[in-house]
């Protein structure tokens, strides 16, 4: 052991010993406790500080190859002595990466450019989604501690596969393995489950059992996931409906609470399929696609299913009535109410119509649900919406085009020599249509 390792290890032992005093005396309600700052979180890859108090210290090089690394633990700064790793030198209270030439003796060295992530986790009940705040959180020896609301941040995470995992005293522990891509941001969810203790006993044995549920979210490895957010309503009302099952891609069923609405956390980007039924109602599908680290409403409307029962001694018939309704498209000649006749109108893209001399058409026993209405004439601007068709309802849409007008500029320049020539230039120009509201 060299002078400068010694020296280290003292100044290690003579900072433990000045934290445990002033620990002791902030727990002795003599001092208030001091608070914890680290500039750089455990990174052995860049020179930082931790402040504790008034107290200040810096990471620093035992030798050449160890680095004596500070962190806050909890609220406390503690000193973590490392290796740099293989090709890393330690210089200048920090692991740099080391080149040395072949045709000379002499080692360079180059600080590597950031390659790091920053890590965005929080922690739920299982069973409720409720954050959780007091839980441990330990990325690859990086430890914190959940904040009141559930969530950690931890920065400057090296590029690569990494595991973090979240414990709690009387809560399973939860896993999760990610990628850290270089200057991304990486969100994580973890998720402990209540470790619930029955005990039978007899007059000579006992029997102890833990159950602990287990999560039903598939973890990602990559991070390109998104969450969905599930609204199940009563028909075409903004009531919620409980009780209704909901299922994504045919699994992961879960059951609506009392607000209605189910969460799927970590859905892997791309379609997915949302499904929600109910006894006694129609069910309703969606199709949706997940874009990376959003979160997506997804809106079901289930409708009774309305019976009529014609019952005898012997037999009963249930029929089921189709949910319907009308839909009238008026279209009108620009910001007057003149009708505009012979235009081309779609429902859904499809279903085409020409209006009457009354600007008129009709669309009958459309589907109940959301509908797309574009109307286009020649010469004309186009002109469409969005419709939801309320079963047994007739629903106007009004449309209205405007036309498309042209100025048309001539010059004529004329020449008197022994012959007369003429030269004609013809400028049309579109004029948009706009207006302000």
């Amino acid at each position: 052991m060299n002078k400068k390792t010694r020296s280290g290890i003292l100044f290690i032992l003579f900072s433990l010993s000045l934290v445990m005093s002033v620990s002791s005396l902030a727990i002795a309600g003599l001092v208030p406790e001091p608070t914890c700052y680290d500039s750089d979180g455990y990174n052995i890859y860049t020179k930082g500080y931790v402040t504790w108090g008034s107290y200040r210290y810096e990471d620093f090089c035992f030798n050449s190859q160890q680095i004596q690394e500070y962190i806050c633990n909890g609220n406390v700064a503690a000193p973590v002595g490392t290796v740099c790793p293989a090709g890393y030198s330690c210089v200048n209270g920090a692991c740099v990466f080391s080149t040395t030439s072949s045709t000379t003796s002499t080692t360079s060295t180059t600080i590597p450019q950031q390659q790091y992530c920053t890590v965005y986790a929080r922690v739920l009940d299982c069973n409720t989604n409720q954050l959780i705040g007091g839980a441990t959180i330990n990325l690859e020896g990086r430890v914190q501690y959940s904040s009141s609301s559930g969530y950690v941040t931890f920065y400057n995470i090296p590029t690569g596969y990494r595991t973090i995992t979240a414990s709690m005293s009387g809560y399973t522990s939860d896993s999760r393995t990610f990628y850290c891509s270089c200057s991304s941001s990486v969100y994580v969810d973890l998720r402990i489950c209540p470790i619930i203790t029955t005990t039978t006993s007899t007059t000579t044995t006992s029997t102890s059992t833990t159950i602990c549920c287990i999560s039903t979210t598939i973890p990602t490895t990559l991070p390109k996931y998104c969450t969905f957010r599930v609204k199940v309503y009563d028909d075409s009302t903004t009531n919620p409906l409980p009780g209704a099952w909901v299922t994504l891609d045919g699994g992961n069923a879960q059951i609506t609470p009392s607000n209605g609405i189910v969460y799927y956390y970590n859905v892997p980007e791309g379609y997915h399929t949302v499904t929600g039924s109910k006894s006694g109602y129609n069910s309703d599908s969606k199709s949706v696609y997940c874009s990376c680290g959003r979160t997506i409403d997804v809106t079901l409307r289930l409708y009774p299913i309305i019976t009529t029962t014609t019952s005898t001694t012997t037999t009963s018939t249930t029929t089921t009535i189709p949910q319907y309704c009308n839909i009238e498209v008026l279209v009108l000649y620009d910001s007057t109410n003149n009708p505009l006749p012979g235009a081309l109108v779609s429902l859904d893209g499809t279903n085409y119509r020409i209006t009457d001399s009354s600007g008129l058409v009709i669309y009958y026993n459309v589907p109940v649900g959301w509908h797309s209405i574009l109307a286009s004439k020649e010469g004309f601007t186009q002109d469409g919406t969005r419709i939801y068709c309320s079963c047994s309802q007739t629903h106007r849409v009004i449309l209205r085009l405007y036309p498309i007008i042209t100025t048309t500029t001539s010059t004529t320049t004329t020449s008197t020599t022994t012959s007369t020539s003429t030269t004609t230039s013809t400028t049309s120009t579109t004029i948009p249509q706009y207006c302000n509201i």
